[in-house]
């Protein structure tokens, strides 16, 4: 899929988002620019019923604009699992016809980022969706918020969240993982964790 189509998919979920009702209405409060090489999306697998690893994407970008509304983009071809030939692998068999890259939108009360005293730390739930391929897929979460600083945030999870190979619609490129690697089995369930350092644009 090219970028531009992407991002227009990505622009029609944004527009669907709701946001918290505290979110502000005036456009009045900050944006924020995620801090990529600071940041990280990581994902976790199941081999042999017993065997668990962790991956992760090296390339995010992203914002929250004034109204609270969360853009992350992640390049899926930066996908980093450590070994060179299942990167590569996953490229072709999980993530080719997805590329270049899943979306995800959210929303976030921009007012509790606001009130919220630099060092203080919050929990607050976020609704959202995944886009990947020709999937959008709801995502809802308790997230971890901490005020670092006047001028930077971070965003995390502050649980585990677990999805399905078949939500993501990569059941068949997991199928395809687990004959190259010559494996009985490949867990059917991605833990995904998310952190996100966001400064003051």
């Amino acid at each position: 899929m090219k970028l531009s189509n992407l991002i227009s998919r990505a622009a029609v979920v944004l527009a669907a988002c709701t946001l918290s009702p505290g979110a502000f209405a005036d456009g009045h409060s900050p944006t924020w620019k995620l801090v990529g090489e600071e940041s990280k999306v990581a994902f976790g697998s199941v081999k042999l019923d017993a065997v668990g690893e962790s991956h992760r994407f090296n390339l995010l970008a992203g914002k929250v604009d004034n109204s609270g509304r969360a853009s992350i983009e992640i390049a899926l071809a930066s996908v980093d699992t450590g070994i060179e030939i299942r990167d590569t692998r996953m490229k072709r068999h999980l993530f080719e016809g997805m590329m270049p890259g899943a979306i995800l939108i959210a929303g976030i009360d921009p007012k509790v980022i606001v009130d919220l005293a630099p060092a203080a730390t919050a929990t607050i739930d976020v609704s959202g969706t995944l886009s990947l391929g020709s999937k959008d897929i709801a995502i809802s979460a308790p997230m971890f918020l901490a005020k670092l600083s006047e001028d930077k945030i971070l965003v995390s999870t502050d649980e585990m969240l677990m999805i399905g190979t078949e939500t993501l619609g990569i059941t068949e490129g997991v199928d395809k993982l687990m004959e190259l690697a010559k494996l009985p089995s490949i867990g059917r369930v991605v833990p995904v964790t998310l952190r996100f350092i966001f400064e003051k644009d």
